[in-house]
C-alpha cells in the first residue's frame, strides 16, 4: 500500500501545472525580446556607422551647412534663411567671433564652405557628427528666423525684380531675367513653378533650409521677423550668449522695428519695407497661388493661409 501512494504522488507531481508553464513562457518570450531589441541596436549601430552611412551623411551636411552659421565661444548656432533678415545674422555673427564680414562672394561662397580648413562662423568648420551634438545639447542656442510666406515673396520679387541694379534683376528675377521691363507682381507669381522657386534661394521655401523638415523640433529660438518684438528677442539672445553689447545694438538696433500702418517694418541689410507694401500689391488670386507654391512653409510652421493675415 505504501508503495501505491508513493506511486500516486510522483505521478502527481508530474502532472502538468498550467500557471507553472504560463509563467515559464512569459520569461522565455521577455527573454527573447531582449535579444531582439539587443540585436537590433547592434544592426542599428553597424548601419548608422557604416561607410557608406557615413559618406551620405557628410555629403548631406556639405549642402546643410552652407546655411548655418556658429560660435562656439557663445555656443550658437544659427540657421539664416534668405529674406529673413540674413544679412543682420550673419554680419553680427562674423563680428562676435572677431572676423570681418566683406561680402556674400568673398565669405559665403560654396568654395569657401567646401574648403578644407573652412573657419567660424561658418557651418562647414564643424563636421556633422559636432553638429549633431549640438542640436542635443541644452547648451546651445539653435536659433531660427522665419517670415510668413506672402510677406517673403514679396520681399524676394521687390528685391529681385524692381532692384534699380541691373545685375540683381539678371540673376535674380526668376523668369524674368531679360525681360525689358520687370513684371508686375501678379505676372511673376503666376509664372512661378516649383522647380523654378527651388533654383534660387530667394525664394526656395524656408522649409528647405537646414534639414528643417527633418531637424525644426531642435531650434530652440524660432523667431519671425514680421513681429514687433524681434529685435528685443535677438538682442535678448546674443547679450545672454555673450555676444557684445556693441555688435549687438549695431545689427539689431533698439529701433530697428517700427511701426507703418499697422505693421512693423525692418530697416537693415537689403529690407524692401514688404511688410508695409503688402496690401499694395497682394490679391487674393496671388494669396491663392502663393499657398499653392509654399505649401511646405505654412504646414511645417502654422502659417495662417488666409488672405487676412
Amino acid at each position: 500500500r505504501y508503495g501505491v501512494l508513493c506511486c500516486e504522488h510522483a505521478q502527481a507531481c508530474m502532472r502538468p501545472r498550467p500557471l507553472l508553464q504560463l509563467l515559464s513562457l512569459l520569461l522565455l518570450l521577455m527573454l527573447l525580446s531582449t535579444f531582439v531589441l539587443w540585436l537590433g541596436e547592434q544592426v542599428k549601430g553597424y548601419a548608422e556607422n557604416s561607410p557608406a552611412t557615413v559618406r551620405r551623411r557628410a555629403r548631406k551636411w556639405r549642402g546643410e551647412s552652407t546655411s548655418i552659421l556658429v560660435s562656439r565661444a557663445h555656443r550658437l548656432a544659427v540657421c539664416f534663411i534668405h529674406k529673413n533678415g540674413c544679412t543682420s545674422w550673419i554680419k553680427a555673427l562674423f563680428d562676435a567671433v572677431g572676423r570681418k564680414y566683406t561680402s556674400w562672394e568673398t565669405d559665403l561662397s560654396i568654395n569657401r564652405h567646401a574648403a578644407a580648413h573652412a573657419a567660424e562662423p561658418l557651418g562647414a568648420s564643424m563636421s556633422y557628427l559636432e553638429f549633431d551634438r549640438v542640436l542635443s545639447s541644452n547648451q546651445w542656442a539653435k536659433v531660427l528666423t522665419v517670415r510668413h510666406p506672402f510677406e517673403r515673396l514679396l520681399s524676394g520679387y521687390l528685391f529681385a525684380c524692381r532692384s534699380t541694379d541691373p545685375d540683381i534683376r539678371r540673376r535674380h528675377c526668376v523668369n524674368f531675367t531679360n525681360a525689358s521691363k520687370p513684371p508686375t507682381f501678379e505676372e511673376f507669381v503666376s509664372a512661378l513653378s516649383p522647380r523654378a522657386i527651388e533654383r534660387n534661394p530667394h525664394f526656395r521655401p524656408q522649409s528647405s533650409f537646414c534639414a528643417l523638415e527633418e531637424r525644426l523640433a531642435s531650434y530652440t529660438h524660432i523667431l519671425n521677423l514680421s513681429s514687433p518684438d524681434f529685435s528685443h528677442r535677438a538682442q535678448e539672445l546674443l547679450l545672454n550668449h555673450g555676444v557684445d553689447e556693441t555688435v549687438v545694438l549695431r545689427y539689431f538696433p533698439t529701433d530697428t522695428m517700427h511701426s507703418t500702418g499697422s505693421q512693423p517694418v525692418l530697416t537693415c541689410g537689403h529690407c524692401t519695407h514688404a511688410s508695409s507694401r503688402l496690401a499694395q500689391f497682394l490679391t487674393p488670386e496671388v494669396a491663392r497661388r502663393c499657398v499653392q507654391l509654399y505649401q511646405p512653409d505654412f504646414r511645417l510652421f502654422g502659417f495662417n493661409e488666409g488672405y487676412a493675415s
